[in-house]
């Protein structure tokens, strides 16, 4: 850009002294204008202008390299600043604690209703869920015939949590509790159902709102109002690596058969 251009531009958005801060490449040879009595030349006006930090550094370099005149005051704005007060994030796992356990999220899992006669089986598996040539079928099917009810057993319908993913919604353990209690009242409606067998911690929100309630609930049976009673096992994989869980099922079943048993 020509200096007259620029100058033209300077005086059209009203700035009317300027001082470069580095020679202007290609810029034109002039002369200073002269000004009228008692008025001081624009270089000594934008002195005397200068803040108290400016003054200090250019005693210490009184030679006028810009460059480094402006590298010293930028270094010292910087020492003098306060750094501003940023609180520190919140801790989520101590805001989680704090909540009660009915609202505390939980997240997906995936549950598997089976039906073997009178008995109705929710398990609690991997979202693939339990096919029939898995070890873990085989085992449900030992467990059947050691509880002598029907099989093989007949898949009726699964579950998934959240029942929508939005996460404005409520994932709460109250929020599962109802949503799975309103999906095995459908389900068993007209199917004579006896006694509901559970396999896994996170089907223990069947009866309770408490994600966390499985080691309550282990080896028990639990009775409700709009359901048969149910009782508590651990999942599929635990009873497959650990001989004392199965002991523990066999005493359970040798309880709550006669449920189905004497009714036959």
């Amino acid at each position: 850009m020509r200096e007259d251009v620029r100058l033209s531009y300077l005086a059209a958005i009203g700035v009317t002294s300027w001082v470069p801060r580095f020679d202007l490449a290609n810029a034109a040879t002039r002369l200073p204008p002269k000004l009228p009595a008692g008025q001081l030349p624009v270089e000594q006006a934008s002195r005397s202008a200068q803040s108290p930090v400016a003054e200090e550094f250019e005693k210490v370099a009184p030679s006028g390299d810009a460059a480094q005149l402006r590298a010293m005051v930028v270094i010292k704005s910087d020492l003098t600043a306060k750094p501003p007060n940023v609180s520190p994030p919140a801790n989520e796992s101590a805001a989680t604690k704090s909540l009660p356990r009915s609202d505390i999220p939980v997240g997906p899992f995936y549950m598997q209703l089976w039906l073997a006669g009178p008995c109705a089986l929710l398990i609690e598996m991997t979202e693939s869920g339990m096919q029939t040539s898995s070890a873990e079928y085989r085992l449900l099917g030992d467990i059947l015939r050691a509880a002598e009810l029907p099989t093989p057993p007949r898949l009726f319908a699964d579950f998934q949590w959240p029942l929508i993913k939005n996460r404005q919604l409520n994932h709460g353990a109250s929020a599962a509790n109802e949503g799975l209690q309103s999906f095995m009242q459908a389900r068993l409606e007209g199917q004579n159902v006896k006694s509901i067998g559970c396999f896994g911690g996170l089907a223990t929100l069947l009866v309770e709102s408490d994600p966390e309630a499985y080691e309550r609930l282990a080896g028990r049976e639990v009775t409700s109002e709009q359901l048969a009673p149910a009782w508590f096992a651990p999942d599929m994989e635990t009873l497959m690596a650990e001989a004392g869980e199965k002991a523990r099922l066999w005493h359970l079943l040798r309880r709550v058969r006669s449920r189905w048993t004497e009714s036959e």
